[in-house]
């Protein structure tokens, strides 16, 4: 199961069209919905595992927007949304 999650996760970074914000907010997106589904049930260490892979990537990925203002960061979020 973890191998199928981060193969999905690794085809949804690899799409052309996406800027590298849009990487940035689609890994966060990745982050928080496999975090919400570990709220409910038992986690184990295969979760622990994606999680942490997952929130590497996310740093990764936005790494380079760590010091925008929120004005530019909500411009290029609507810019993903187009």
């Amino acid at each position: 199961m973890v191998r199928i999650l981060l193969f999905a996760l690794v085809l949804a970074s690899c799409s052309s069209e996406q800027t590298p914000f849009c990487k940035c907010v689609e890994s966060g997106k990745t982050l928080s919905d496999y975090s919400a589904k570990l709220f409910n049930k038992e986690v184990t260490s295969d979760d622990e595992v994606v999680m942490t892979e997952l929130r590497t990537q996310k740093e990764k990925d936005c790494k380079a927007f760590e010091n925008l203002a929120d004005d530019k960061i909500q411009a290029l979020k609507e810019e993903c949304e187009e």
